[in-house]
């Protein structure tokens, strides 16, 4: 790249570290001369899912990451409760069948990991790609005017991760509160099935 490209690159991705990470990203993904996907991995993607595609500044992305996230999520957990919702709620109580067992645990990874592993795995991608798409819409422009568009549009929302920390804060407390709940209901439930076992004792005859 041209020293103007590496201008453009640096108000595109931000900070020195970024630019170093992403840096090296751009070269594995244009190694062939051209744009092409390769394996790669981001823990902030993994750890933040879609939001990290909103901190990016990847609006469409971001849009249809959160809607397939939703679908995938909702239909996955609607199949795995038609399926094995009465065989996991006997789990502890009743004999399973382990292969069942296996299936559910399985699924259920899934629905939990699978997602934040493509994301991972698809985000960095999706970043040098969104670079080099907004180099060719801007390439009729001066310098100086691509380089401002590349300010405005590139760098991050830092703003994101403020509404991620308070919106995973409120997951959990409500996570917390719900399990203490079940707690709660299930140790008045032993209470009660006690009180029970004792007034059913019958009398002893001597």
């Amino acid at each position: 790249m041209t020293e103007h490209d590496d201008q453009l690159f640096a108000a595109f991705v931000g900070s020195a570290e970024k630019q170093s990470y992403y840096g090296r990203q751009l070269v594995r993904f244009t190694e062939s001369g051209a744009l092409q996907y390769r394996n790669s991995w981001s823990w902030w993607a993994f750890g933040t899912g879609w939001f990290f595609l909103l901190y990016r500044k990847l609006y469409v992305e971001a849009a249809v990451s959160f809607v397939l996230c939703v679908l995938f999520v909702y239909f996955g957990d609607a199949w795995l409760a038609d399926n094995y919702g009465e065989m996991l709620t006997n789990v502890g109580t009743h004999a399973v069948d382990p292969t069942d067992f296996f299936t559910a645990v399985i699924v259920a990874f899934a629905l939990v990991f699978l997602p934040p592993i493509i994301f991972a795995m698809v985000s960095p991608y999706l970043v040098i790609r969104r670079f080099f798409t907004l180099q060719a819409a801007t390439a009729n422009l001066s310098p100086d005017d691509q380089l401002a568009v590349f300010t405005q549009k590139g760098g991050a929302h830092r703003w994101v991760i403020g509404v991620f920390c308070v919106l995973e804060l409120a997951l959990f407390v409500w996570i917390t509160v719900q399990t203490l709940e079940q707690i709660d209901q299930q140790l008045d439930q032993m209470r009660l099935n006690q009180n029970l076992g004792k007034r059913t004792v019958p009398p002893k005859i001597y």
